[in-house]
């Protein structure tokens, strides 16, 4: 039996931001992808299984990020508004 996944994050809905660009998300709207932290890829976790162990968790993105994201190979290559570059 899978266990549960749990959201990286525990703050409101309405306070969420995109992991890659920093913009506050729509609740409605908002996809999870899951992070490994072995790899350090992000995937799509309807579609993809990472293992308990390698899991991070899932994260927040936009949209338009989540696909760009996942179209590069799952790396998250902008960092939100504010952060490091």
């Amino acid at each position: 039996m899978t266990a549960p996944r749990v959201a990286a994050h525990s703050m409101s809905d309405a306070a969420r931001a995109c992991e890659r660009c920093g913009d506050l998300l729509d609740p409605k709207t908002k996809v999870y992808l899951e992070l490994n932290c072995y790899t350090g890829i992000y995937t799509d976790p309807d579609k993809v299984t990472v293992p308990g162990n390698e899991s991070q968790g899932l994260f927040w993105f936009g949209r338009a990020c989540a696909k760009r994201v996942l179209a590069s190979g799952g790396c998250n290559i902008r960092t939100p508004k504010g952060g490091a570059r």
